[in-house]
């Protein structure tokens, strides 16, 4: 590997040394967007504590930002519940939920107009009061791992040190989480492409292959959450998200998880340190639950294929792929063996998702 094909693999390899020297203190930066799905913008409110709160898009978003806040906090429970040693085995981390803001909590919205936040100078403007998510941050990628995928992965687009220097700089690159799409592998013929933004940065297999990544930690991983998500959490995991972030330790202090007045919580703690490359869990707005019938299978079907390419997907022609699938698959039915299910069970899901891979395959080619 290159210089920088080892840089990446020892950033992300499971196990890696604390990425503090690669951190400028967060105190010190502006307050501004972060991040933005189709639901909500993601803000710092309390970089002191490691907050961060997602507003919705439009006032149209707000009842699918409430179910993100109710469906988050019972899978963060079913994920808590689990064993110690499943958690060390194969660990995700899912952001800890620290209050939902409702539009009765004056006091919090009066300090954001005050303090003239990015929040009402933005492109869409907010209109306050409205609500809010109020939750752990994941913290980006360090700026080597960002200057190694350029050089790897995107050399002949941005081929001169001052070229990436200037993309690098641009503040959106700043924000870099990684989704990991095991589902999915660039063509070897495929164009390398202009690189528009490091946000969202989606890494494929191929890639990850490349790298010598652990490819099979990463399956097992999925598979094991996607069953908690399933028969522990007992909702269809529909459009949540796997990305590779930075984790910061716990806090020692918490907001109520109930609706709260968030100008109510101090803030005592010094900015945390980061820690290492990790595996995120996020993104629940789209998730709910399903019955135990032929309806709720097919919900579960449905959600598998309807979100980004993160899980290994069957019938495929590469063999590497093939045997990625049968190690997802392992691990979701041994996870999903210890829960007990009535109507719809773990085999029938993995079943349903191969035919209906089958159909797709007949249909996009």
């Amino acid at each position: 590997m290159n210089p920088s094909e080892v840089q990446l693999d020892r950033i992300l390899s499971p196990n890696s040394t604390p990425l503090e020297p690669f951190f400028q203190n967060p105190a010190s930066q502006p307050l501004r967007n972060i991040g933005k799905g189709q639901c909500g913008s993601i803000y710092p409110v309390a970089e002191a504590q490691d907050w961060v709160i997602k507003l919705p898009n439009s006032s149209a978003k707000h009842k699918e930002l409430r179910n993100d806040y109710e469906v988050h906090k019972i899978a963060k429970q079913a994920f808590a519940t689990m064993p110690t040693s499943f958690q060390s085995s194969y660990p995700i981390h899912i952001p800890e939920v620290k209050a939902w803001v409702d539009a009765s909590s004056t006091q919090f919205w009066e300090t954001k107009k005050q303090q003239k936040t990015p929040m009402e100078g933005a492109k869409s403007p907010i209109t306050f009061p409205t609500y809010g998510l109020i939750t752990s941050h994941i913290h980006p990628v360090p700026p080597p791992l960002r200057r190694a995928l350029i050089e790897t992965f995107h050399h002949s687009a941005l081929r001169r040190a001052k070229a990436q220097d200037a993309f690098l700089q641009i503040p959106e690159n700043e924000d870099c989480l990684i989704r990991v799409y095991l589902g999915r592998r660039r063509s070897s013929t495929e164009p390398e492409g202009k690189l528009r933004s490091l946000r969202n940065y989606p890494l494929h297999v191929d890639q990850m292959e490349t790298l010598g990544l652990d490819i099979d930690m990463y399956a097992k991983t999925m598979g094991q959450a996607l069953a908690v998500l399933h028969w522990g959490a007992g909702v269809d995991g529909n459009d949540v998200e796997f990305v590779l972030g930075c984790t910061s330790p716990a806090l020692n202090t918490s907001a109520s998880s109930s609706t709260a007045n968030a100008s109510t919580h101090s803030h005592p703690n010094p900015s945390p340190q980061i820690q290492s490359i990790a595996i995120h869990l996020l993104d629940f707005n789209l998730c709910t639950t399903f019955p135990q019938t032929a309806a709720g299978l097919k919900q579960l079907v449905d959600a598998f294929w309807w979100n980004d390419p993160y899980y290994p997907r069957p019938n495929s022609v590469d063999g590497k792929d093939r045997k990625l699938w049968d190690v997802f698959v392992g691990r979701y039915l041994e996870v999903s063996s210890g829960f007990s299910t009535r109507g719809v069970d773990a085999e029938a899901f993995i079943e349903g998702v191969v035919m209906e891979g089958r159909k797709r395959k007949g249909i996009f080619g």
